[in-house]
């Protein structure tokens, strides 16, 4: 460390003080000299594989001061507890290394956790007994008698074994879902990718719900190692910044499908400067922005190649002021709005500040309605009332490819109904001629002009994988619909825009 030439070195000395040893820094004329010696004393070590090892504890909080408790391989994997007393008096961390052979740098916050005390009192100032207890299936951290985090081998070991043990099957996965409820940074959304790297030659789909996602650079290595990946879907995720979104997308140069469904931020990071990284992202195709506590700037980012964009209202209008602005979407044919609100702030939005000329298909997904209710003609009023803005903002648009705007009334029922397909069936055959005509008469221009379908989607049973969705035709109320049955969908709109994109002859 050295003075600049504007620094005083009489004053830096006496407003600066020292608490450390005094063999271990030097002030001088040159600057401030800092020496890391060895301390004098008896050094035990022990080699043991497993074992269960003990601290007893306190620190003051002072601001830029970690105390850490290491246990250390020759390999130098690693096993610790960090007391992060400068930023977090009341929380401390439990951190494992283990490094692979490609790995230049550690993994920081890849194993990693912050963990609460248990008992009071609940603070790194008070004197604590942490234990680490280890051996090949888990560690286990324990504070004060109480364990407050276990990481287990088998959560992916026989995943891993069979997938590595056996290449024929590893050929034959083409989709995963990692579901984990956790937000821990050492989840398995986050490790899972690392151990499967250039294994899963057929990968097409990858899907992480309910988890925290660490995009370290390992994690875009082990990504960039599924040839086949074409699909990503995270849903109630949880990533560092937008920067790391971007650059898990620019890990993905053949995705084609992407979906975020409440993707959440830690920080909200530099988002100016994502423009200058368009050339380097994929050629996405199908984009899905469901919703999110944050605005999602991706579509200045994909809009220059997507196809077929699901959004709901309310990311229309956390994105209408930043993103929307001039935006252009050339290849834009198919446009699907979830909407559980009023329309017309988001779609007039959509319309009157970005461009998709080719658009030829719109979907509005309406609130939910109960199986149970829509015999009521004000509940089927109140629906459709404001669908009247849609027509408004599509009369006023030049879209001269458009060939249909499909109205979707999203049904449900109480968790203590079971029913089946055909009972379902027959509820909307019976009740939904009666909505098939209000949204008629609310819709009328767009009805008369022989753009308007109206269609119904409803869950089926009780495992919520299942789910019905019927088309009316344009003309005659009475007429009857086409349906289908969709398994293994994992939400009604995914039911709608499968069925609706390619609708039944």
């Amino acid at each position: 460390m050295s003075f600049a030439t504007s620094t005083n070195r009489l004053n830096f000395k006496r407003s600066f003080a020292l608490l450390d040893a005094p063999d271990s820094y030097a002030p001088s004329a040159k600057g401030l000299s800092l020496f890391l010696n060895k301390p004098s004393g008896k050094i035990v070590t022990q080699d043991h594989v497993n074992s269960k090892d003990h601290i007893q504890l306190l620190w003051a909080c002072v601001a830029g001061v970690v105390s850490a408790a290491i246990l250390i391989a020759p390999a130098n994997d690693e096993i610790d507890i960090e007391l992060l007393v400068g930023c977090r008096a009341t929380q401390w961390q439990t951190n494992i290394f283990a490094p692979a052979p490609f790995e230049t740098k550690p993994l920081y916050k890849t194993f990693s956790s912050l963990q609460d005390y248990p008992h009071s009192p609940r603070t790194v100032e008070a004197m604590h007994s942490y234990t680490t207890d280890w051996n090949p299936e888990r560690i286990v951290w324990s504070v004060d008698g109480s364990d407050v985090r276990m990481f287990r081998a088998d959560v992916v070991r026989r995943f891993t074994r069979t997938v590595t043990s056996s290449p024929l099957i590893a050929a034959l996965i083409e989709d995963v879902i990692i579901f984990q409820s956790s937000l821990s940074k050492s989840s398995i959304a986050s490790t899972l990718p690392l151990l499967l790297v250039n294994k899963l030659p057929n990968l097409r789909t990858l899907a992480i719900q309910f988890s925290a996602v660490l995009v370290s650079a390992a994690f875009c290595h082990s990504m960039t190692s599924f040839p086949a990946l074409t699909a990503l879907n995270l849903s109630d995720v949880t990533l560092a910044s937008i920067t790391a979104l971007r650059r898990l997308l620019t890990a993905l140069p053949r995705l084609y499908d992407l979906m975020l469904d409440h993707v959440a931020f830690e920080t909200r990071g530099i988002w100016e400067t994502l423009t200058l990284y368009e050339s380097q992202m994929p050629r996405v195709r199908r984009l899905s922005i469901i919703e999110s506590r944050n605005a999602l700037p991706v579509l200045p980012l994909l809009a220059r190649h997507v196809e077929r964009l699901v959004i709901s209202v309310g990311m229309l209008k956390a994105n209408a002021f930043a993103n929307l602005d001039g935006l252009v979407f050339n290849h834009l044919t198919s446009l699907t709005i979830r909407s559980y609100d009023a329309l017309s702030e988001g779609v007039m939005d959509f319309f009157s500040r970005a461009r998709a000329d080719g658009l030829r298909t719109i979907t509005v997904i309406s609130r939910e309605a109960d199986l149970q209710s829509i015999q009521h003609p004000e509940l089927l009023r109140e629906i459709f009332r404001e669908r009247c803005s849609l027509e408004q903002a599509v009369l006023k648009t030049d879209l001269r490819r458009l060939e249909s705007v499909t109205v979707v009334i999203a049904m449900t029922w109480a968790m203590d109904h079971d029913y089946k397909e055909g009972q379902v069936a027959k509820i909307l055959k019976e009740r939904m001629p009666a909505a098939v005509k209000e949204c008629r008469n609310s819709l009328s221009v767009l009805h008369r002009r022989g753009l308007l379908r109206v269609a119904a989607s409803s869950l089926v049973g009780r495992r919520w994988d299942e789910a019905l969705v019927m088309l009316w035709p344009e003309e005659g109320a009475q007429g009857a619909p086409s349906y289908t049955l969709l398994y293994g969908v994992p939400s009604p709109l995914d039911a709608i825009v499968n069925f609706l994109d390619k609708p039944p002859s």
